[in-house]
């Protein structure tokens, strides 16, 4: 491993921004050794991770948010298209920007890294959502949140293009603030009495949905085996939830469609319910797990496809979901119109969403998930901890692609444990054991 002294010299040769550079310099004169290790440790971030983060952070993570890194990550990204992208420098790429601190700037490094290598760029001017992409309701109240990001634009022509009665936003945050101070989506929906709340993230490609349950319904708690219902609870849906109530509504679609579901396939990570997995074995579709991030959900959909597939929907637990074939990526703005959408559909049959969820509890069994986070900053213990999983005795590995032969997985192996975006330790599970 390079000294910290190697590393705070090639810092300050490759820096071009005055102000980052001159913080590293400061810290080495000032022998902030702790400081220095902390913003030049590599981490164990996925680029999503690295490039996600709010201001409240951005002195802890800041060797992975200044330009220096960015543009390195920028140009590394670019090696990996030029390399694995037919003709991608006539294609081109489309490069975006949100409201958070130094977004706009970090769009025109990544735009300058790949026109310096011939290749044609496509910069969004002003605000735009992840990914950027478009897709006579009942009498159904939605209040919508774009969390002080840049959704809400898009949120409300999508649901003009659906014919949905516009919703009700939180007029708090329905301006990008890269502070995000409030949190008021449930108290505007209460003051209006809206039955839904929906809400994105800042960049807008994940969604969360709460519903109200307004009236006592005897009859329907008697039917589908449910504790009584309180007038004025709130259901916050978790992201598995979502996943299968999705996930479900379009093998419905399928189904009605008349197509042959032994070509209907769906994928998840793996670290989200097995749920959708039971009822792909119960209604005769195809299901495939693969590794978290859509970077592995998109490609293991494109795969299927190449397989004869048709890949409707994917998902994973962090409330994230994709839909249709023109963009394989997770997309807010489009769950939301799709949950709009199977509301409304919902309720012409008088039936609630938690409601039809517990239907489908009732029929493919109960599921629950419960997902958290180990997290350690010290790069010193990080390496231990890496260092004894490589060398931990009969431990089976639970992978992308489980199906592959032994030999496939095992050259996959060492990739996956140093990246370690997720290792799952899962005893018994698929036969892949090394010893």
């Amino acid at each position: 491993m390079s000294s910290l002294k190697d590393l705070v010299d090639e810092w300050l040769r490759m820096d071009q921004n005055p102000t980052t550079s001159a913080q590293i310099q400061d810290l080495w004169e000032a022998g902030d050794l702790k400081e220095l290790e902390s913003r030049m440790s590599p981490g164990l971030l996925t680029w999503e991770d690295r490039l996600d983060y709010h201001p409240s952070i951005s002195g802890q993570l800041f060797g992975f948010h200044v330009g220096l890194n960015f543009t390195v990550e920028a140009q590394g990204l670019c090696a990996y298209v030029l390399e694995n992208v037919s003709d991608a420098s006539r294609r081109g790429v489309v490069i975006g920007h949100d409201h958070r601190y130094n977004s706009e700037r970090w769009a025109q490094l990544t735009a300058a890294a790949f026109i310096s290598k011939g290749v044609k760029v496509y910069l969004l001017q002003g605000l735009v959502h992840t990914p950027f992409s478009l897709n006579g309701a009942m009498n159904v109240k939605f209040v919508n949140t774009s969390m002080h990001g840049v959704s809400d634009s898009f949120v409300s022509e999508a649901f003009t293009a659906f014919g949905f009665a516009a919703y009700i936003p939180v007029v708090e945050q329905q301006q990008p603030d890269p502070e995000f101070p409030t949190d008021l989506a449930l108290r505007t929906a209460e003051r209006h009495g809206a039955g839904y709340v929906l809400a994105q993230d800042p960049d807008s490609d994940r969604f969360a949905a709460a519903e109200r349950e307004y009236e006592k319904n005897p009859t329907r708690d008697l039917i589908l085996n449910l504790s009584s219902s309180v007038d004025g609870r709130w259901t916050t849906f978790t992201g598995d939830q979502l996943g299968v109530l999705f996930g479900h509504l379009i093998f419905q679609s399928y189904k009605v469609s008349g197509k042959p579901l032994e070509r209907l396939a769906m994928v998840a990570s793996t670290v989200s319910s097995k749920m959708l997995e039971t009822i792909a074995k119960v209604e005769g579709f195809k299901f495939v797990e693969c590794l978290t991030g859509f970077k592995f959900i998109g490609n293991t959909a494109l795969n299927l496809v190449e397989e004869g597939y048709e890949v409707p929907f994917g998902y994973e637990e962090a409330i994230g979901y994709m839909f249709g074939s023109d963009i394989r990526d997770k997309d807010g703005v489009a769950a939301t119109v799709v949950f709009a959408e199977m509301v409304t559909t919902l309720h012409a049959q008088k039936l609630t969403v938690n409601s039809y969820l517990q239907s489908l509890y009732a029929r493919y069994g109960y599921f629950q998930t419960s997902n958290s986070y180990f997290i350690c900053a010290d790069p010193v213990t990080i390496d231990k901890i890496f260092s004894r999983i490589r060398s931990y005795r009969m431990i089976k590995y639970y992978l992308e692609g489980y199906g592959k032969n032994a030999d496939s997985v095992a050259a996959l192996l060492p990739r996956v444990v140093v990246e370690l975006g997720d290792v799952w330790l899962e005893a018994g599970k698929n036969g892949l054991l090394y010893a």
